[in-house]
């Protein structure tokens, strides 16, 4: 994160001990637009290792979602970026124009797949979910009733 950002340890710590296993599942337009209005940018890898450190190497994975325009190299340079990170796997799927000039690209349905999918495995004691998106409220309380911890880092309003 830039300078003058939260600090994404202090928020973590609290919760995180090693030897917890933990899942990242980071909405990547949700991020984006957080990232767009509080003039922010997030480094993945640091967070990453910042969440190893914490757990003495415990990343099960880390989940990123993000939808694509064909032909937008800069997306696609990011995507490479992101796959040389440890841990990291990428889902994606082209974006789609509702008729107008936003461009849509849904993932709920996935992220709940992933983190349901997991949990039930028992692959995770921990998920971290970057993401302000209420349509995942009741993944998220499913996964704290199969016992799992979920810590969610949003901005107030979400996106």
């Amino acid at each position: 994160m830039k300078a003058g950002s939260l600090n994404p340890e202090s928020l973590l710590s609290p919760r995180l001990k090693p030897g917890l296993r933990v899942a990242v599942f980071i909405d990547g337009h949700n991020v984006h637009l957080s990232e767009r209005d509080l003039g922010w940018e997030i480094d993945f890898r640091k967070l990453l290792t910042i969440v190893e450190r914490m757990t003495a190497g415990h990343i099960y994975r880390a989940f990123f979602y993000a939808g694509f325009v064909p032909g937008h190299q800069e997306r696609f340079a990011f995507f490479r970026a992101l796959r040389s990170i440890p841990h990291f796997e990428l889902r994606t799927k082209e974006a789609h124009a509702n008729g107008g000039p936003v461009i849509k690209c849904n993932f709920d349905v996935e992220i709940t797949v992933d983190m349901l999918t997991h949990a039930t495995c028992n692959a995770y004691d921990v998920a971290i979910l970057l993401s302000g998106d209420g349509d995942l409220v009741y993944a998220v309380q499913e996964i704290k009733r199969l016992g799992c911890q979920v810590i969610c880092l949003s901005t107030m309003q979400g996106h």
